[in-house]
Formats: structure tokens, sequence, C-alpha cells
């Protein structure tokens, strides 16, 4: 793997307001130290906020910018959030000049992101992986921007990131096929890149960005947006199907058929390169699960009819073992409060709602993945059920990731229908095993990495073209 090295940065923010000596700032400064929790608007003087976000802007410290936004913008002001979101793309990008690609000519691609661990930084290196794949990509250099990830900084050092986002990669390209060809990659093209400053910046811009954008806010990078879609081809990738039109970029990709010339269909390549060997159902499955983030489990609750709590009564009471688990609610108690009193009175027993927890272990007792209605996210979640033996079920949804990471001819009709299946799955084993056949061969096509990425850089290429033309979206 290419060494780059590391960036000289202090990443306190304590020290790095001290520093400053501004009477101005005094009150901002004892609260943001102070405070416990997230800092509450009306706390700070708005004006006085600003000026500090701006001042931080000006001073191009992206850590210190990134702690006061996560814990003051984050849904709670949505003035300061556009404020440092527009100060973001903004920031200007010095010594990098318009560029057109030369056809024939090995290509650099550059990856940037915001996020620096979690399922989203295992997507990013699926991407990584499946551009280095390419034989007319001579780099592939992946910036970590870390712009939104204060806490992972507080905690952990630059190197200590590079190290487990090197060793995810490794142990990524181990379980694909192709095993060697792939470290070999690794070693000669891959180059990463945390947190760079903007006079590093133009050193790691290659022919073609691939910017990557969530559903989040703290899930996208918005860095350098307009000065480099100035000066290369952007195209966008997403941790969700809800995302469409982003800005900054000439192409989107999205997972259904595309509806303008800005997007384009592309099913990314599998964060998950493994397969469990495939075996009969085994006896002692006594749970199905439902794996979403955040308040995700919460919403998807909430959004369960009378039928459908109706089928899952039946479903659990029918079965002394049988039991539902959901995880990864930030608030599990939240979460229950969205269970109707009669079902947690009936069966609330035998449900169970977690918060982030090992998926691998939950999965061995796992009969079935069984996905909310009208839900975003849990790709990746999904993704390693199947690899688990574990099928999904999940109804038909343009903007739902799991329903595009399955074969349509193994979508339900509906939540209330998902659980009628489940039931029969759980007496039959039949149509059990017919599904995750299907499911799994579906995967294994996102699993060839060269496929994939050959795919991506006919995209990259086209978007070329786009950024010709001057019209933006």
């Amino acid at each position: 793997m290419s060494a780059v090295p590391d960036q000289k940065k202090t990443f306190g923010l304590a020290s790095y307001l001290k520093s400053k000596s501004d009477p101005h700032f005094d009150k901002c400064l004892s609260i943001l130290l102070n405070e416990k929790g997230r800092v509450k608007p009306g706390l700070i003087d708005q004006d006085i906020f600003l000026a500090l976000i701006k001042r931080i802007v000006l001073e191009d410290d992206i850590i210190a910018l990134a702690h006061i936004s996560r814990l003051y913008a984050n849904r709670h002001c949505k003035i300061v959030f556009r404020e440092i979101k527009s100060a973001l793309e903004n920031i200007p990008l010095v010594g990098v000049r318009p560029q057109q690609c030369a056809e024939g000519n090995a290509r650099n691609i550059t990856l940037i992101a915001g996020v620096v661990d979690g399922p989203h930084i295992k997507m990013v290196l699926a991407y990584a992986l499946a551009l280095m794949s390419v034989n007319e990509i001579e780099r592939v250099y992946l910036v970590i921007t870390g712009e939104w990830a204060w806490s992972i900084w507080k905690k952990t050092s630059v190197q200590q990131v590079r190290s487990n986002i090197e060793k995810q990669i490794r142990s990524l390209a181990h379980q694909l096929s192709k095993p060697d060809y792939l470290i070999n990659c690794i070693e000669h093209k891959f180059f990463l890149i945390i947190s760079p400053r903007s006079e590093e910046m133009p050193q790691y811009i290659g022919d073609f960005i691939v910017r990557f954008e969530g559903p989040a806010a703290f899930k996208s990078t918005y860095i350098f947006g307009k000065s480099i879609h100035e000066v290369r081809p952007v195209v966008t990738a997403t941790f969700s199907s809800h995302i469409l039109e982003p800005t900054n970029s000439d192409l989107v990709l999205i997972r259904t058929a595309p509806d303008n010339d800005h997007q384009a269909k592309y099913i990314p390549p599998s964060p998950c390169g493994f397969f469990l060997p495939t075996v009969s159902r085994k006896q002692g499955l006594d749970i199905f699960v439902t794996v979403f983030s955040g308040d995700r489990i919460e919403k998807g609750l909430a959004s369960l009819i009378d039928e459908d709590w109706k089928a899952l009564a039946d479903l659990l009471k029918s079965s002394t073992k049988l039991q539902w688990w959901l995880i990864g609610a930030s608030d599990p108690t939240k979460a229950r409060s969205r269970l109707p009193k009669q079902i947690e009175k009936d069966i609330g027993q035998k449900i169970k709602i977690l918060p982030f927890s090992d998926l691998t272990q939950i999965y061995r007792r796992a009969i079935a993945f069984l996905s909310f209605p009208n839900a975003f996210g849990g790709g990746v979640a999904a993704s390693m059920a199947i690899a688990h033996n574990v099928p999904v079920i999940v109804e038909q949804n343009s903007k739902s990731d799991i329903s595009n990471f399955v074969p349509e001819p193994t979508h339900v009709k509906s939540f209330e229908d998902g659980i009628f299946r489940l039931k029969s799955w759980y007496e039959d084993s039949n149509e059990w095993k017919s599904v995750l056949s299907k499911q799994r061969e579906y995967a294994k096509e996102r699993m060839n990495m060269q496929t994939k990425g050959s795919e991506l850089f006919n995209i990259l290429l086209r978007s070329e073209h786009i950024w010709k033309n001057p019209r933006r979206f």
C-alpha cells in the first residue's frame, strides 16, 4: 500500500480556540468547553457563533469546524448548518487547473468521503477496490475529509484511523475472488489521505472525482465542493437510494432507471465479500431480525398499521421460541414506546430492541432479515445477512437500498405479506432455500470487482462529457 505522510495537525478544539486569544469569543469558548453534551441553540448568540464559524473557515481548520457543527448545528439550527455547509463548499482550492483527460492515458481517480468508520466506510472501500481493478486506472486516491467526525478525532489519532481503514480494505480484498490481484492493486495503486488541508489537497486531485453523499448531513462531504467541480468532472456516489439530485456534481449514481441525463444507474460493489457455505436450513433458528441505525427503527415501528401488527402477533404466538430482534436503535427505550399497548402486553416479551450489536453472532440464529416498509438505509446489514445465509424480506421500492440490493422476484407485496412469507419459511424450508439461493446469486454479481470497476469507469468517462457543458444542476 502506498504511504502518504500523516498531516501535522492539532486535534483539540480547546487548544485551537485558546490559541486565538480573541476576547469576543470568550463566552462561546466557555460554553463549548464546559458543555457535556450537545450545545443547544440559545446558549451562544447566533451572530457570535456565525462569526466564529467564519473565523475557523478562514483559518482552514476543518477539524475545529467539524466539532462545532456537530455539537451545535446537528438538527438544531438550520441557519447555522447552512452557513457551515456553504463555507465548506466555498473553501478555495488553489493550484489546480481545469484539465481535459487525454483519451488513452492512464487515469487517476479521487474518492472523497466524510465518513471514517462504520458500514459506510466499508462501502467506500468497495468502490476503491472496484476502481483499482481497472487496468486503465493508475492511482486511486481516497481522501477522508472527516469534516463531521469529531467524535473519532477526539478518541483516536490520524495514524489509528489510517491503520483501521487499511486493515478493512485488506480484509475485504481477502474475502473476494482473486485476492492476490486485489492486494497487489492496493500495494501499488491505493493512496490514503486523512483530512488534508487546502494547500495539501491539489496533489491528490485525480482526473475524475467521486464524492460520497448520505441521507444525513454528517454522512456527506461538502468541503472544496465548488472549487473541485470547477476543475474536474465529479460523480456523486450515494449511501442511500433516496438521493437523486446532489449539488456540485455532473452525475449521480442511482440504483434504478434514470429519469434524466444527470443520473446513471449503478448498483454499488458489495461491501461484504464473503459467503458462508450454503447449507440446508438448520433447526433452532429462533429469531428474525430488523437492522437499521439511528431513529429508523422508531420510525419503522410507527409506520406499521393494524394489519401488520395482527399478522406479527399471530406469527409470534404460533411458536414458543420465535422472537423478533430489532438492532441498531439509537434510543431503544424510545423506540419501544412505539409498540402498541396491546402488542406490548401480548407479545412484548418476544420483541427485543437493541442498540448496535455484533451482527455476526445474531445472524447465526436468524431465519430472516425483515425490512420495514418504505425504510431507507440498511443495505450493508442486508448484504451481510445474505452472506450469512439469512434471506431478506423486503417490499419493492425504488428508494429502498435493501429492495435495490435483492432481485425483484424475491420481493413481497407488503409488510403483512412479508410476515406471511416468514411464517411459511418457519414451517417449510423449501421456499426459504429457494429465495436465499436467488439472493446469493444476485449478491455475487456485486462482488465481482473487475466488472463493477469497469462499469463505474465508463460512467466516469461519461461524466467528462457532461462536465464540459456549463449547465449545472
